[in-house]
């Protein structure tokens, strides 16, 4: 901590942005100390631990730190302690009493604070002056009272909203017009599907849904909104997801939808079993573009018709061509009669992959079913195709083979998991 405390008294009266990572029970007091110490120029605090949490009886210390003035404090992100509602968390007493977590009154002396996540924190009863200029903001809790989810809407300036929560009421009136989110993040509310099967749909509408740019859900039932006439996606992503906050890395898949205005629904699902082809076949028979991996595409367990698809991107690994033969085929293949461009992506971390002719062929013709006379042009991205001399086995099922402007962009779950990425000033 020798090291933290000099590089805050060199930088004298200097706004700061500190990051401190790795804390431990053992040097939180240190930590503590020091940070409040210097608390009037630093701009950015950023506290995180790695597994496991520090216990929630810390939490009062954590917040001496903004015991004095801290007029220059834009953002803060607190990450020490386990989500109130994580199942090893539920049987904490600290944790359902709400007021134990409560904002730090002192805060109300950060009058420039536009970022806040504060886990484990949640929302007072009634808005304060403190929070009038914050434009992200993270929370948790077991439940959210009527009263608090009413403060919450009556932030004039909150715009990106993260919310992590077991249950909640919510109030009788509607959120004022001043209220306007453009990004939502909805989990939780698992244990209300069957006592109020309702309450997520209502959750959302309260919270501006349809009208939200950008909502991230773990939540089943999105499957079920996510389709017409409230949602009318032409655009469908996905790809491999590794839970942020998980220490095992748990892995399972997340796709993204967009619109014809560009709003974003995306949805997480750990352990999944091919979320994507779950949805609504009002949604599938309407995409014209999908950007996913390989493996995934081949996992459906069902027929799947995309009329209306006009470009197929693949995300693909070296060992995935070895099974591009003709006796790995599908018996039923995806019928896309519209397809006009099929693009072959390499992963961001890959030196290029070299695909065969044939292999390239029994993709094309083991997998998908084009429509007759108009073969698909192939795009090349990271990939190369090899050995050209066998480029005539690709007629008719292929027009034109060409190399990609750029590489294939990045999965889109890197920006997802950048955690704070809503378009706000």
């Amino acid at each position: 901590m020798g090291t933290l405390a000099g590089l805050l008294r060199r930088a004298g009266n200097s706004p700061v942005d500190v990051h401190v990572t790795h804390i431990s029970f053992l040097d939180l007091h240190e930590v503590v100390r020091i940070l409040g110490d210097h608390i009037y120029h630093i701009r950015t605090l950023a506290l995180y631990t790695s597994a496991p949490k520090l216990d929630d009886f810390h939490m009062p210390l954590v917040c001496t730190i903004f015991e004095k003035p801290a007029p220059l404090l834009e953002v803060v992100d607190i990450q020490l302690f386990e989500v109130s509602i994580a199942e090893e968390s539920r049987h904490l007493d600290s944790l359902q009493d709400a007021s134990l977590r409560l904002p730090p009154q002192s805060l109300r002396q950060a009058p420039k604070l536009r970022q806040l996540s504060f886990r484990t924190m949640t929302f007072p009863q009634a808005a304060v002056d403190c929070f009038l200029a914050v434009t992200r903001m993270e929370l948790d809790g077991v439940s959210l009272s009527a009263d608090q989810m009413s403060a919450i809407v009556s932030l004039p300036c909150l715009r990106s909203l993260h919310l992590e929560i077991g249950g909640c009421a919510l109030p009788n009136t509607r959120p004022p017009p001043t209220f306007r989110l453009d990004e939502l993040w909805l989990f939780g509310l698992w244990d209300n599907q069957t006592t109020n099967p309702d309450l997520f749909g209502s959750v959302l509408r309260y919270l501006g849904f349809p009208r939200i740019r950008h909502l991230t859900t773990a939540n089943q039932q999105l499957l079920d909104i996510a389709s017409p006439p409230s949602f009318d996606p032409l655009i469908l992503l996905v790809d491999d997801w590794v839970c942020r906050n998980d220490c095992n890395g748990e892995i399972g898949v997340a796709w993204r939808l967009v619109d014809h205005r560009g709003f974003l629904f995306d949805f997480v699902e750990i352990i999944s079993l091919s979320a994507p082809y779950n949805l609504d076949t009002r949604v599938l028979v309407n995409l014209i573009e999908i950007e996913i991996p390989y493996h995934e595409l081949v996992t459906y367990t069902r027929d799947l018709a995309l009329p209306q698809l006009k470009r197929l991107c693949l995300r693909v690994r070296a060992p995935d061509t070895a099974r591009w033969t003709s006796e790995r085929s599908r018996e039923d293949n995806i019928r896309c009669p519209s397809l006009y461009t099929l693009e072959l992506w390499s992963y961001p971390e890959q030196s290029t992959i070299s695909i065969q002719a044939a292999q390239l062929l029994h993709l094309i013709t083991g997998y998908l079913t084009l429509a007759p006379h108009r073969p698909a042009d192939v795009v090349l991205r990271g990939t190369t195709v090899v050995y050209r001399s066998q480029l005539d086995l690709l007629n008719p099922a292929v027009a034109t083979i060409r190399d990609g402007d750029g590489p294939a962009p990045p999965p889109f779950v890197l920006e997802l998991q950048s955690k704070w990425h809503a378009s706000v000033p």
